[in-house]
């Protein structure tokens, strides 16, 4: 528990320092909406941290599906939503990246409902991923090449077949898959941002490559548990932190 409590108070300077930022990134720049955005973005962040942290040490254990935290939560993926830069959103059948992307974050909303038999609340979360996914795929589907793509999708399919394997066995079966898992979740990690990435170095991805990646984390965390759930979770607030800077950088070059 004293891991998890140090774990959450690192979470909470790292979002009140990057609301802080924005804050005087957008005060600087107040003709900027993304900006602002991207600052009750963190600041939800901070929030929803801040009520977990106090969860853990008052009642000595996370808090439970659904809570105020949540509400937070999806307000930050929301406003994150509403930061990135406006895209035409056709239909996403016209784009197998983005169906692809879409189906996964379906199957595992589904794979949410079975494990914690939570229907209205997996169903709100699978609506904001749904919607912030199809939202940074469309702006980022043009720099996806069409093997990487590919390759990308057999990977999630096959992560999507273990993902129900695992909800269909018992715990001790469950455990003896477990590296299995975790190494196909890391592998399309990898090709994720191997395909994002394009013609490109991974450092120069645009933010919503980034927002896809965070999103990535966000999934692989809901159906993980202990060292393998926090590695995820980094993942998602460093991808978010980067999505973050880009974003700005993105602002600064559009204002000159």
């Amino acid at each position: 528990m004293t891991a998890a409590i140090l774990y959450e108070v690192a979470h909470c300077l790292i979002a009140a320092g990057l609301a802080l930022w924005l804050r005087h990134r957008a005060l600087a720049r107040p003709d900027r909406p993304a900006l602002w955005m991207l600052t009750a973005a963190a600041a939800c962040l901070l929030l929803g941290d801040v009520y977990w942290l106090a969860h853990l040490i008052v009642r000595g254990g996370v808090p439970g599906i659904f809570s105020a935290c949540d509400v937070a939560y999806i307000g930050f993926f929301l406003l994150l939503n509403a930061a990135l830069p406006q895209a035409a959103l056709r239909s996403p059948w016209t784009s197998p990246f983005a169906a692809g992307l879409l189906l996964f974050t379906l199957l595992n909303a589904v794979g949410w409902i079975v494990w914690t038999d939570a229907w209205f609340a997996n169903v709100v979360w699978a609506l904001v991923l749904l919607a912030l996914v199809w939202h940074a795929a469309m702006l980022t589907e043009d720099a996806v090449r069409p093997r990487r793509r590919n390759a990308l999708l057999a990977l999630l399919c096959a992560l999507a077949l273990c993902e129900a394997l695992l909800l269909c066995l018992p715990d001790n079966g469950r455990s003896a898959f477990g590296a299995v898992r975790v190494t196909l979740w890391l592998l399309a990690l990898f090709q994720l941002g191997y395909a994002l990435k394009g013609d490109r170095p991974l450092a120069r991805m645009p933010s919503p490559a980034w927002v896809l990646v965070a999103v990535f984390g966000e999934l692989a965390s809901f159906l993980s548990q202990g060292w393998v759930y926090y590695g995820f979770q980094v993942l998602t607030i460093g991808a978010f932190v980067r999505a973050v800077l880009t974003a700005c950088g993105e602002e600064e070059r559009h204002a000159d």
